[in-house]
């Protein structure tokens, strides 16, 4: 009689388990089982909607980072445009000073 020693390395064991794991898994027929929901895996009509809300969600918060990004546009815009009639406020009362100190000097 002859005993023969197999020895797995850890990538085999993985690699084992884990075609195991999605035989289990294996949600190609057309029912829930409740191996599969023992097993971790998620009903298939829950994932829909799952993934029907998170859509709704992404989509909900794309608008609103396209909204709260057109709003600091504007909001930029005006701020520039304040600025630059500051700075043209200035220049002018400058010009004028200048010219007023250029004809008052002998």
């Amino acid at each position: 009689m002859s005993v023969a020693i197999v020895t797995y390395s850890d990538h085999n064991v993985v690699a084992i388990f884990w075609l195991w794991y999605s035989e289990i898994l294996d949600l190609s027929h057309h029912h829930y089982t409740r191996l599969q929901h023992h097993r971790g895996a998620m009903d298939p009509n829950t994932q829909l909607a799952l993934n029907d809300m998170f859509r709704r969600f992404t989509v909900e918060l794309q608008h609103s980072i396209g909204d709260l990004d057109s709003r600091l546009e504007r909001r930029f815009d005006d701020i520039e445009t304040q600025q630059n009639t500051r700075v043209q406020t200035l220049e002018n009362s400058l010009t004028a000073a200048t010219m007023e100190f250029e004809s008052w000097r002998p």
